[in-house]
Formats: structure tokens, C-alpha cells, sequence
């Protein structure tokens, strides 16, 4: 068989459907079948949880002191993690906690109030540098280094690294064209 034919014969199965009689008598059928266990036959008519609890407990003695144990047992469980536990998640109920705690803080705070000082050290610091820099003052400089670069100035003769730099700059030109 060829695709072309496999799929004609599918899309003609697909078009299949059962007939009306059919598809009412099964309904009919599985309908009025008897269920083997109904949920009515367990339930009484009237439900109450104390009606339950009670029944329960007076027919059976030992389910009483078995949820009666069971109950005792999860508060005193409840009671002793709680006091095992509550220190991780209430530290004011350790004073050795607390008191570490404190320090650390103590510490953290010491820190940044030296960062702090050393930032104004150096805001200090760089601001006179800046105001010697600005001024038209020269007393902030070396007075043999002031007379070394007079002397360049005047005779005309410059600096080793200004010499040095000019002719870098000349080979720069050189190699560029």
C-alpha cells in the first residue's frame, strides 16, 4: 500500500462512530447495575465527630489510651524542642550569645570609624597637596630643582627626557610616512 491509500483508510476509520442504540443501551446497562459496595452502607445517617469519637473510644479502650499516650507524647515533645531549639532562634534568651553578639557589632563600628578617619587623613592630605599646587606660591617646591630647570631655561638646553621625548616624537614621523 502506498502513504496516499494508508491514509485515506484512516481518515475514513475516523469517521466511525457507534451506533444510537448502541451507545443508549450500554449507558442503560452499566447504570443499573447493583454496586457491589455502596458508600451508604458504612456511613451512618447521621454523622457527628463527637458521635464518632465517642463510639470509637468506648468500643475500643485502648485506641483511647493509645491517642490519649499520643497526645501526651507530641506536647512534651513540642515543650523539649522548644527549649533545645528556641536559643538559635531567640538570642536574647542567652546572655553569652548576646554578649558576643554585642562585641562583634562593637568591632564592626570600630572599623568603619577608622576607615572613616583614615578617609579624612587623606581628604586632609590631598586637599593641601591640591591648594600647594594651585598657589602661584613656590615655596612648596625644592629650591635646587627651581634653579637647575632656571639654569635649563636660560642657557637654552634641555632636560634628558625632554630631549628623549623629542626624539621619539621624530622617529614616530619617520616611521608614519
Amino acid at each position: 500500500m502506498k502513504p496516499k491509500e494508508i491514509l485515506h483508510i484512516l481518515q475514513s476509520l475516523k469517521d466511525i462512530e457507534p451506533r444510537k442504540d448502541f451507545s443508549e443501551e450500554s449507558r442503560f446497562l452499566i447504570l443499573s447495575t447493583k454496586q457491589k459496595h455502596s458508600l451508604k452502607e458504612y456511613l451512618p445517617s447521621r454523622v457527628s465527630l463527637s458521635g464518632v469519637l465517642s463510639q470509637s473510644f468506648l468500643s475500643h479502650p485502648l485506641r483511647a489510651i493509645a491517642f490519649t499516650f499520643a497526645g501526651v507524647l507530641i506536647i512534651v515533645t513540642a515543650y523539649t524542642a522548644t527549649q533545645e531549639i528556641s536559643p538559635l532562634f531567640l538570642p536574647g534568651l542567652n546572655q553569652g550569645k548576646v554578649v558576643a553578639e554585642a562585641e562583634m557589632i562593637n568591632k564592626t563600628i570600630n572599623i568603619e570609624l577608622d576607615r572613616l578617619e583614615y578617609f579624612d587623613a587623606t581628604n586632609k592630605t590631598g586637599s593641601s597637596a591640591l591648594n600647594q599646587v594651585t598657589s602661584k606660591q613656590l615655596d612648596h617646591l625644592n629650591q635646587s630643582i627651581l634653579e637647575k630647570e632656571a639654569q635649563n631655561i636660560g642657557t637654552g638646553t634641555l632636560s634628558p627626557e625632554v630631549e628623549m621625548n623629542e626624539k621619539l616624537n621624530e622617529i614616530l614621523k619617520q616611521i608614519n610616512q
